[in-house]
Formats: structure tokens, C-alpha cells, sequence
């Protein structure tokens, strides 16, 4: 013990103390070849508090795929034995399944199990005229999980992921504004989703030069929609804008360099319609 004026300091030395030992825990891992990637890895991580500054840390203990012997049945055969008792859950980097390990005081050999995807042909109808994301994640978990979002091509798109119940949902690409959510059950193997959007009214501006469709540039084109009332402005950055709200907007493109000043427009939106707004531009 040291002391300094008010302040004490106090050092204590432990004998005979020594981490908890390791348990050899092996055993195979059935990967569907539909799962399978490149620099895949088996990953080990421990369950309960503190885990995150125990042994392997926030990575988790890594077992790379292509370091595992293939099995006669083509099973990836594992072993470690860097792992002490208690619970841990298992993945393979780039699968969005994830399983519990528990490991006891005793050499043990366990078979890990990763289901056949379930593949979601999805296509969305109702055109909100922008580009669409879709979004899953599993169910019934108790902090409901992350979403996984991809981008849609002209409004299709393939979902590959694990079987089971899953949560839909379909956002806008840009504005991250979520369009719609729905509940599926996913089945092994390739299935068929079609999800319908609420239709939406917008405005879509076309610009043109000596008569000639001008393609938008999102680099050089810019272009805002506000309300009459001026209470909303909503920025129109790919050339069109699916709108909250039917009524009276009025469209302002930013002159584009080299062009004449363009003047405001104001158009009427009906509800659940889009409106075309064609701009003319004049050097």
C-alpha cells in the first residue's frame, strides 16, 4: 500500500491463479453448396457478460473454410481447442444463420447444421418512381434483428436466405423512407413473392433541348418540388419524386451551366397520379 497525502494506492498480487482451461470440441459442418463462397470461415463467439474482452474478443474464434478437410460426404471437418466451457454461437461469414454451441468440461464432438436457402423471386407492383430496396430479417427474435437491405432492378429482385418466418420490407432507395412491410414464411428452395405498393402520386420532369429529350444527370440536373403553401420541399435529385400529398406543387430546376435561366412551374398533382412536367432548356 502507498500512500500519497489524502490518496491511497493499493496493489494486490493473486497467486495461484490461472485462466480456465480449454476443452477440445470437434465435428463437422454441413454447408449447403447453394451457402458456400470464397474466404468463408467458421466463426466461434461467446455468449454471457464480459464475453466481448474474453478469449478470442469481438471476432470471435476464425476457423477458415479452405484450412478444413472435406469429409467422404463433402462435410467441412472442424476442430479446435481454444475454446473453454460455456455457450457460444456459431456462423459462417456471409450465411445470415447463426446456431448455439455448448461447450462442457469434457472433449466433445458436435455436427453443425446450416439449412438450404430459401430463394424469393420478389417483384413489386406500384410504381412510387424511385428506385426500390428490399429488406429482410428473420422473426420472432427478441431484438427483432438487423435488416439486410439489396437494390431492385426495375422493380425484381432475388432474395437468397435462411428458411423460416421472415419480415418484408420494400424503402425508397434514396430517401431510406420505408414504403411497405409485410410478414412471409420462407420455404427451402425457390418461391415466387409479389408485393404491391400503395399507389403514390408524383412528378416526373422531362428535359428537353431544340425539341431532343435530354437525359437526366444527376451530376448536372437538380431540381426541388415544394408545396403552394411552402410548409414542404422535397429534393429531386434522379428527376422524378413520388409525393405525401395530392395538390398544387411547384417545380424549380437549378439552371444548368451554360443554359438560360429556367423559370418555375406549378402544376396541379391529382391524387394517386403522376405528372410529367417537360422543361425546355435554351442556350
Amino acid at each position: 500500500r502507498v500512500e500519497r497525502g489524502q490518496q491511497q494506492l493499493v496493489v494486490e498480487f493473486r497467486a495461484n491463479e490461472s485462466p480456465m482451461a480449454t476443452v477440445p470440441v470437434s465435428g463437422s459442418l454441413e454447408i449447403p453448396e447453394s451457402w458456400q463462397g470464397p474466404r468463408q470461415a467458421l466463426i466461434f463467439r461467446r455468449v454471457g457478460v464480459g464475453s466481448n474482452a474474453g478469449l478470442h474478443g469481438q471476432r470471435g474464434l476464425r476457423l477458415p473454410l479452405a484450412e478444413l478437410p472435406l469429409s467422404k460426404t463433402g462435410d467441412r471437418l472442424w476442430h479446435t481447442d481454444k475454446l473453454t466451457p460455456g455457450n457460444y454461437t456459431w456462423l459462417v461469414s456471409g450465411v445470415p444463420h447463426e446456431g448455439v454451441l455448448t461447450v462442457g468440461t469434457l472433449e466433445q464432438v458436435q455436427t453443425l447444421v446450416i439449412p438450404a436457402p430459401a430463394i424469393l423471386e420478389v417483384s413489386v407492383r406500384g410504381d412510387n418512381g424511385s428506385l426500390l430496396q428490399l429488406g429482410w430479417r428473420p422473426r420472432g427474435k427478441a431484438d427483432n434483428g438487423l435488416w439486410t437491405w439489396q437494390n431492385l432492378t426495375s422493380n425484381l429482385g432475388t432474395l437468397r436466405c435462411t428458411p423460416g418466418p421472415l419480415e418484408l420490407a420494400i424503402r425508397n432507395c434514396r430517401t431510406r423512407q420505408v414504403l411497405l412491410e409485410t410478414s412471409h414464411l420462407a420455404q427451402p428452395g425457390a418461391q415466387v413473392v409479389e408485393l404491391t405498393l400503395k399507389v403514390t402520386s408524383g412528378i416526373s420532369i422531362n428535359l428537353t433541348e431544340d425539341g431532343r429529350d435530354i437525359p437526366w444527370d444527376r451530376t448536372r440536373h437538380r431540381a426541388t418540388v415544394t408545396t403552394l403553401e411552402g410548409d414542404t420541399t422535397l429534393d429531386c435529385t434522379d428527376g422524378r419524386q413520388a409525393l405525401h400529398r395530392s395538390g398544387t406543387w411547384e417545380v424549380r430546376l437549378d439552371t444548368p451551366a451554360g443554359y438560360q435561366d429556367v423559370f418555375s412551374k406549378t402544376v396541379v398533382v391529382p391524387a394517386g397520379e403522376w405528372v410529367t412536367v417537360t422543361v425546355p432548356l435554351h442556350r
